[in-house]
């Protein structure tokens, strides 16, 4: 399990154009972006035209499911295998159009720490809250111009979590449905021979669907939890600068913005918001990273949540010899 990733596009391949009718290259393109970097290959499962086995997953040390496919999905198919793959430690990422309907309720269960779901068949669904440190998912409007859905996402799912599972994101009513709000819409799970480790996350909607910046995002702290034994080949990442450049956006920022940083080399990356009075105020990374673009979240709080006012901050990053600071500005 170190080849990479295997992002298994059960995508119907459409027309373009609007919300449900992306291409297939349309959805290579967003997750070849997403795991830019790291080693990662393709597998388009209606183009096949077979479910999955032990020995198309057993190379990958995460397995990213993309589903849009509302009926006869290999998902079922493939049941037995992914079963094999998970008992031997594989990590997975399921994401997509009505996808726990096509898995039986004690894979959802067992594997997944999912108990029960409902369909949210209805366009309501405005994006995904994030619980710690997972952050926001919002929709990526352009993305969804069906005009009778209004910006919204309809054939989402809320689940009922388990004991060796946690909600980390919840569901945002557009408004019509406010008996879904704050739901949980996305589930992480525990291995299942080792309740210290994890191994699922079920996305009760498709990341295809939201903003590119927020999916980045998600990914990072997706492998960060998750940490697939994947292997990382150095040869396989973007050319950047031997000193990092680190930028800000969005700034000024109200409730979130993100830090992007080119890593020209693994080493040693910190970094830390401090006041105007050079009190360190929240640590937002400490420990290695290999070469490539990392993204880090910033939700405008202090260390264990505590609430910061508006104004100046500085950003300060060290990664090795190399250290810089921006400015940015908090606006509440």
């Amino acid at each position: 399990m170190n080849q990479g990733v295997l992002i298994v596009d059960e995508t119907r391949n459409s027309t373009g154009g609007n919300m449900w009718n992306p291409t297939d290259a349309e959805v290579d393109a967003f997750y070849d972006s997403l795991f830019s970097g790291m080693p990662h290959q393709q597998f388009d499962i209606l183009a096949e035209n077979r479910p999955l086995t032990v020995l198309d997953l057993a190379p990958y040390g995460l397995v990213v499911w993309h589903h849009d496919v509302p009926n006869n999905s290999f998902l079922s198919q493939s049941q037995s295998a992914l079963t094999a793959y998970l008992q031997a430690g594989g990590k997975i990422i399921f994401s997509g159009l009505k996808i726990i309907n096509s898995l039986t309720p004690d894979f959802s269960s067992r594997y997944l720490g999912i108990q029960g779901f409902q369909l949210v068949s209805q366009a309501d669904f405005a994006g995904a809250a994030g619980s710690a440190p997972f952050a926001d998912l919002p929709l990526d409007t352009a993305k969804i111009t069906v005009p009778f859905y209004q910006h919204q996402l309809p054939n989402t799912m809320v689940f009922d979590t388990s004991a060796v599972s946690a909600a980390i994101y919840r569901y945002q009513s557009g408004g019509a449905l406010p008996q879904f709000q704050n739901q949980p819409c996305g589930v992480l799970a525990r291995e299942v021979n080792d309740s210290t480790r994890f191994a699922a996350v079920t996305l009760g909607f498709s990341l295809y669907f939201t903003q590119m910046d927020a999916a980045g995002l998600f990914v990072t702290q997706a492998l960060q939890i998750l940490n697939p034994p994947v292997k990382i080949d150095e040869r396989d990442r973007p050319q950047v600068a031997a000193s990092p450049l680190m930028t800000v956006f969005p700034n000024p920022f109200n409730a979130s913005t993100i830090v992007r940083m080119a890593n020209g080399r693994r080493q040693t990356v910190v970094l830390s918001v401090y006041n105007i009075l050079g009190q360190k105020v929240r640590m937002l990374f400490n420990g290695n990273l290999p070469a490539g673009t990392h993204r880090f979240f910033w939700d405008g709080q202090g260390e264990n949540g505590s609430t910061l006012s508006s104004g100046v901050y500085l950003l300060r990053l060290q990664a090795g010899n190399h250290r810089e600071s921006i400015k940015i500005l908090l606006q509440k």
